[in-house]
C-alpha cells in the first residue's frame, strides 16, 4: 500500500503546498543515487524521505531491512513537524509508521507481534490527545524470530550473484527439453524484407528455444541513440516494482526511468521500430502496447531477479510475450544482463537490441526467461526497454496448436 494513501486518511494533504518542483526533483535524484545533499534538509524533505523509508520497509524481498531507517527518519520528521507547529502532520507520520509496521509483521506472519500492534493501536485511539503514540518494544524484539516471506526467486538469486561475479555455474541443472543453448551463430538477416535486403541486419542467435534469445547488433544508430537520450533522460523518476497489487519503490530495483509518450516514440523511434518489425515479424506499436521506457543505472544501480511476464490465471489476458532491450551506451564496468536459469550473461554493447521470449507460442510463461541486471561498478548504464504484447501480434505471431510448442 502506498504511504500517500495513508496520508490522505489523516489529512496530510495540506502539506502539499510545502512541496515544489525543485524539492521533488532533488529528492528523486537523491533516491536514485545521482546526487548528494549539499545543505541541511528542510521539513518537507525530511518528511519525503521518511515516507519513502516507510514505503520500502514492507516488501520482504528487499536487499536490506529498511524498518529501522523508517523509524529513525519518522522520529526526525515528527520532531521537526512539532517544532514547526504542524501537529496534524506529526500525528499523521506516526499513524503511517504504525500501519507500515503492522504490514511489515503481517508479511512475516508474526501473529504474536500483530496482537501487540493491535493493542498499541487500541491504546492510540484512547489517547488521541497525545502528540506521540507509544510504540511497543515487544514488537521490535520479536522481529528477529519472524520467518521471511516466501520468495519464488530465492534459489535463482544465488545463481544471479555468482554469475555477476564471473563464476561459471556448472551446478545449474538444465532440462534438455526446455533449455537449449545455441552455439554462437552470427548471420546477416533480412527476413524477406526488400528494405533489409539492401542493408541486412547483423543477428546473433544466443539460444534456439525456450526462451529464444537473439541479439540484433547495430540495430539502433548513434544518431537515434543521441536523440533518444536527449528526450529520455529528462524528468527521470525512481523506478518502481509491481508488488502486492501495486507499484512500489523497493530496494530490489535501483534505477531511474522515463516513460516515453506516443508522440516522443513516433518522432524519434519510427525508423528504428519499423526496422525491428521488419526483421523480427513482431508488431511493436499498437493500441495495446506498453509505454516504452528509457532507464538509467548509476554506480551501484541494479535490478534483482524478476520476470517480465505477468502471473495470471487467465491465459486469455494480454501479457508481455517478449521483451526488447536496447543498450544505449557501453558500460565501463558491470551492468551485465543475466539469465540465471540458463547460466547466461550478456555484456552491454551500444546499439545492440536483445529480444527474448517471455512466453511460449502456446502462451505459457517461460520460467527460464527470468532475468536480472548486475550492479553497475563504474560509469553509467542507459537502456531502452520495449515490452512486446500478445494483443496486436495474433496474426504475425499466432498461437501454437499444442501446449508443448
Amino acid at each position: 500500500m502506498f504511504i500517500c494513501f495513508l496520508f490522505f486518511n489523516v489529512g496530510i494533504l495540506r502539506i502539499q503546498s510545502i512541496y515544489n518542483s525543485t524539492v521533488d526533483e532533488m529528492i528523486g535524484a537523491r533516491v536514485a543515487g545521482l546526487e548528494q545533499p549539499s545543505r541541511p534538509l528542510s521539513i518537507a524533505e525530511v518528511v519525503h524521505i521518511a515516507s519513502y523509508a516507510q514505503q520500502i520497509s514492507t516488501p520482504t524481498n528487499s536487499v536490506f531491512d529498511a524498518l529501522p531507517q523508517a523509524v529513525t527518519w519518522t522520529d526526525a520528521a515528527t520532531r521537526l513537524a512539532i517544532q514547526g507547529g504542524l501537529i496534524e502532520m506529526s500525528n499523521g507520520l506516526q499513524v503511517a509508521l504504525l500501519e507500515s509496521t503492522r504490514e511489515y509483521y503481517r508479511q512475516r506472519r508474526c501473529e504474536c507481534s500483530l496482537q501487540d500492534l493491535q493493542s498499541e493501536a487500541d491504546w492510540q485511539r484512547r489517547n488521541k490527545h497525545l502528540l506521540l503514540p507509544r510504540r511497543t518494544r515487544h514488537c521490535s524484539q520479536n522481529l528477529a524470530h519472524c520467518p521471511p516471506k516466501h520468495d519464488p526467486f530465492r534459489k535463482v538469486k544465488t545463481y544471479f550473484h555468482d554469475i555477476c561475479q564471473g563464476k561459471h555455474l556448472a551446478v545449474i541443472k538444465r532440462n534438455s527439453k526446455d533449455l537449449q543453448t545455441a552455439s554462437p551463430a552470427c548471420r546477416y538477416h533480412h527476413n524477406g524484407n526488400n528494405w533489409l535486403q539492401v542493408g541486412p541486419i547483423k543477428v546473433e542467435d544466443i539460444t534456439i528455444s525456450k526462451p529464444r534469445i537473439t541479439i540484433y547488433h547495430n540495430a539502433m544508430t548513434d544518431t537515434e541513440i543521441d536523440m533518444l537520450l536527449k528526450i529520455g533522460t529528462t524528468n527521470l523518476m525512481p523506478s518502481k516494482v509491481f508488488e502486492n497489487s501495486s507499484l512500489q519503490l523497493t530496494e530490489k530495483r535501483i534505477s531511474s526511468q522515463n516513460h516515453l509518450t506516443d508522440m516522443q516514440s513516433s518522432s524519434v523511434l519510427s525508423q528504428f521500430l519499423r526496422r525491428i518489425e521488419s526483421a523480427t515479424g513482431y508488431t511493436l506499436t499498437s493500441q495495446w502496447s506498453d509505454k516504452p521506457r528509457v532507464i538509467g543505472y548509476a554506480v551501484g544501480g541494479f535490478f534483482d531477479v524478476h520476470s517480465d511476464y505477468v502471473e495470471t490465471s487467465n491465459a486469455g489476458d494480454n501479457n508481455r510475450m517478449a521483451t526488447m532491450l536496447v543498450y544505449l551506451n557501453d558500460v565501463a564496468s558491470g551492468g551485465d544482463t543475466v539469465f540465471p536459469w540458463i547460466n547466461l550473461r550478456l555484456r552491454p554493447t551500444k546499439g545492440a537490441a536483445v529480444i527474448w521470449e517471455n512466453q511460449s507460442r502456446a502462451g505459457r510463461n517461460q520460467r527460464a526467461s527470468v532475468h536480472a541486471a548486475c550492479p553497475v561498478l563504474a560509469g553509467q548504464k542507459w537502456i531502452y526497454v520495449h515490452h512486446i504484447m500478445k494483443f496486436g501480434n495474433e496474426f504475425t505471431k499466432p498461437c501454437a496448436l499444442t501446449e508443448s510448442d
